[in-house]
């Protein structure tokens, strides 16, 4: 044997025709794929090398990319994106033959990825943390696989109008390396088989200079397969939307052109898909008669510039449906690409009897929206894998819910034939990143069954800690999510706080804590009772996660934010039960005519926020992030001065809770971090 012939025994071979190998696509992902496979394997990765050990061979596509075809005639009804199923065949016969089938260059480029994340132990979970296994040895020597794309699209939409990880990368084209924290991104999507990217524009943006950083943004995009889409606004008002008018006094021509103007400006950033809110807030429409006349332009500038285009005039809390406002009925008849999306919220899904936000008992109304319109339009569900404000991540409470949610109405789709699924994401610490890979592997059917904790067993090699971690998940779906007791955990904002009735955006106590504290009766305080009682019994059974687990290392780079996850969320637990029975005892003191005793309930709920606090500070020193951006106080170009993650830097939520009592103070004015007139949009 020569010496090459040894050396090419401890070889890899990528082998494809020229065509594969100078494609963009596929240029970029065999770059990406032969990197990673050096770190894992002591031995090369070559191209074409016929005396490799293990031969990696890749199929000639037959259907044609998505950015090579013309979407799209007036006539047609969904957007084109071509097929990405994918099978390997892999065999022993001396050497090891690996052969990919796939119809698609977007399909090779899923099917190197999924090979290493599903078959060979990479684990692509956050777009600045990949695990990479060592082999000493290709280990697979036999295998038939085939794999199924759940959805044609499939993919995120980054909430930028709150101050995100990506917020500042995507929208402020001065931000450093802002183009190479938004590529790393794009890159994970691509390792991870998603093929859509979007996120909101907001008004703050100078957009000359921004449309030539958007470029390319969307350059990239495509070049790795990703469809973009772009969020706008006719006039909303709230959060610093991007307004295609801006000023109401304008004659109703000059405003007409003056969005037109906006839209024909934005041709030249190149994204694929619109979404575009005809509402002047989350819960009015405007005059949806001004604005039809525009609507119906829109529609005639997608159809020539293949954009696919979903709009309406919707309140937030509808039902979804925009069928009431197409603009001039002939036109929206003509134009059959206008597409339809529906959106749930927090961790509550479309099968969900139980749902108690934005005044509603449940969200089956969207399920009905998706029945409606997925057989006669390109039909999208759009959920949520976090809601930034005082629920989950701003807390921060890890709230496991959302796992089993997100898969039950993946496969609910997946079974109704849904071609979209874009997840509507709001930050990526405290654990929510694990929710948002989990969404992206269930978008593809490995062939496995699935379940709601399977990312963890996936993430971590004990598989004794992975099994705690489900019997946790299954402890809060029980009383956090089906016994309500959400209600009590989240933090209160501002609508709660407003005198009088008011809406319901997200869980509420079944009292104002106010009317608790000073007015409540004998029945209620009896009632509140309970909950503490349900909120005890839920931090005994977290307690079982301990020993379950046990303290042996556990060897995972992934763990260290998982357990701070975990602690932190069961510190939210016994805080909230001392402050419930702080509030108690001052207002059942007053009923017993003595003295409340509430210092020691108020010692307790201070002593589990300092431990919380320690455990904020130990994930502050491995956020994957910029800490100034996304965890502090700072000037931006959303409608917040701080990141995202400053509420839980000093726990402010928590801190409040505990002042309201000792001060009597029940207003959303009290230690109040939220600027309304500018979050609403009066300045």
């Amino acid at each position: 044997m020569s010496l090459s012939q040894a050396q090419g025994l401890n070889s890899i071979s990528i082998n494809a025709n020229e065509e594969v190998l100078q494609n963009e696509l596929l240029k970029i992902t065999i770059e990406d794929v032969t990197s990673l496979l050096s770190q894992a394997f002591d031995f090369p990765i070559n191209i074409n090398d016929p005396e490799a050990l293990v031969q990696i061979n890749l199929p000639v596509p037959t259907e044609k990319r998505f950015t090579d075809v013309e979407y799209l005639n007036p006539t047609d009804k969904h957007f084109y994106y071509p097929d990405c199923n994918y099978e390997w065949n892999i065999n022993q016969e001396g050497i090891i033959t690996a052969r990919l089938n796939a119809k698609s260059f977007e399909g090779i480029s899923a099917g190197l990825y999924g090979l290493l994340q599903e078959q060979l132990g990479f684990n692509f979970y956050h777009p600045r943390k990949t695990i990479i296994p060592r082999h000493e040895e290709w280990p697979i020597k036999q295998l038939n696989w085939s794999v199924k794309e759940r959805f044609k699209k499939r993919g995120f939409t980054i909430h930028t109008m709150h101050p995100l990880e990506l917020t500042e990368p995507l929208l402020n084209p001065a931000y450093p390396s802002g183009l190479e924290i938004v590529k790393e991104y794009i890159d994970w999507l691509a390792r991870n088989g998603q093929n859509y990217f979007g996120f909101r524009l907001l008004k703050t943006v100078k957009l000359k200079a921004w449309i030539a950083h958007a470029r390319e943004i969307t350059s990239y995009a495509h070049q790795r397969g990703v469809i973009m889409g772009l969020s706008l606004y006719a006039n909303q008002i709230q959060q610093k939307a991007f307004r295609l008018y801006y000023d109401p006094l304008l004659r109703l021509k000059s405003r007409h052109q003056q969005a037109m103007n906006k839209i024909e400006d934005l041709v030249e950033a190149n994204f694929d898909v619109y979404f575009i809110e005809m509402s002047t807030s989350e819960k009015s429409y405007g005059n949806l008669k001004r604005k039809a006349k525009l609507l119906d332009d829109v529609y005639l500038h997608c159809a020539e510039n293949h954009i696919l285009l979903f709009a309406g005039a919707v309140k937030h809390n509808s039902d979804g449906s925009s069928e009431y406002f197409y603009g001039d009925p002939e036109i929206a008849k003509q134009y059959q690409f206008r597409a339809e999306s529906s959106h749930t919220f927090m961790f509550y899904g479309l099968t969900d009897q139980k749902a108690p936000i934005y005044n509603y008992e449940n969200l089956l109304h969207k399920t009905e929206h998706l029945l409606k319109w997925k057989d006669q339009r390109e039909t999208w569900y759009h959920p949520e894998s976090a809601y930034w404000v005082t629920f989950d991540n701003t807390v921060p409470m890890f709230l496991l819910p959302y796992f089993r949610a997100r898969l039950n109405d993946i496969l609910f789709c997946d079974s109704l034939d849904i071609p979209g699924h874009h997840t509507f994401s709001s930050g990526w610490e405290w654990g929510y990143g694990l929710i948002d890979w989990a969404i992206a592997r269930w978008s593809w059917d490995y062939g496995n069954q699935n379940t709601p904790a399977d990312v963890f067993y996936k993430l971590l090699p004990n598989q004794k800690v992975a099994g705690a971690v489900e019997h946790l998940m299954n402890i809060q779906d029980k009383y956090i999510k089906d016994e309500q007791l959400i209600r009590y955990l989240c933090a209160q904002t501002v609508t709660d706080e407003i005198p009088g009735k008011n809406m319901q955006f997200h869980p509420q106590p079944h009292w104002k804590y106010k009317h608790l504290f000073k007015k409540a009766s004998q029945d209620e305080l009896d009632s509140l009772d309970y909950y503490i009682q349900r909120l005890e019994k839920l931090k005994v059974e977290c307690s079982v996660f301990d020993k379950m687990v046990g303290p042996e290392e556990i060897s995972s780079v992934a763990w260290p934010e998982i357990e701070q996850s975990i602690l932190i969320t069961r510190q939210r637990i016994v805080h909230r039960i001392a402050i419930l029975k702080a509030i108690h005892e001052r207002r059942m003191s007053k009923i017993e005519k003595r003295k409340p005793d509430i210092d020691t309930f108020l010692g307790h709920a201070e002593e589990a926020r300092d431990y919380a606090q320690e455990i904020v500070q130990r994930r502050e020193e491995t956020y994957a992030y910029d800490l100034e951006t996304i965890a502090r106080k700072r000037k931006g170009i959303t409608a917040y001065h701080f990141g995202y993650l400053y509420p839980v830097s000093n726990l402010h939520f928590w801190k409040r809770e505990e002042m309201q009592i000792k001060k009597n103070r029940w207003g959303f004015m009290h230690r109040n971090i939220w600027n309304v007139p500018r979050i609403i949009g009066l300045w």
